[in-house]
Order: C-alpha cells, then structure tokens, then sequence
C-alpha cells in the first residue's frame, strides 16, 4: 500500500461551487490506522476539496482510479 503514496487517482466528487458531480485529481498523502476503537484503516487525500480530508481506506479505493501508474 505504501507505493500508492504520492500517487494521483481519479474520483467522482461534488463541485461546491457548480453544485453538480464531477472528476477530480486527487493525490494520497498518508496511510492511517483508524480513530478510536474504529480498526479500519484511513487515507488521507487532497484535492477533493480545498483541504486534506480523511477518508476510509476501503472506500477510497472502491471510488478511486489510479490516474498514474
């Protein structure tokens, strides 16, 4: 997993501003182990909005499309 670091993948995402579903490049910065008792692990993305979300492991990459390999 750690080879996915600093790569960018493609994901559908919401346009705050057009108010409508769109790509967006977004780039994996970080692998993380979940909040709490929470045992999934967590990504953290940027570009998906203007600041750094953290985001479900397994749910990334379901949406997510590696863009670069």
């Amino acid at each position: 997993m750690d080879k996915l670091i600093g790569k960018q993948f493609i994901m559908k995402g919401l346009d705050l501003k057009a108010k409508k579903e769109v790509d967006k490049i977004v780039t994996l910065v970080d692998i993380l182990d979940g909040p709490g008792s929470d045992r999934r692990d967590y990504c953290t993305i940027e570009g998906y909005y203007d600041w750094e979300i953290d985001i479900p492991l397994e749910n990334f990459l379901k949406k997510a499309k590696l863009l670069i390999s």
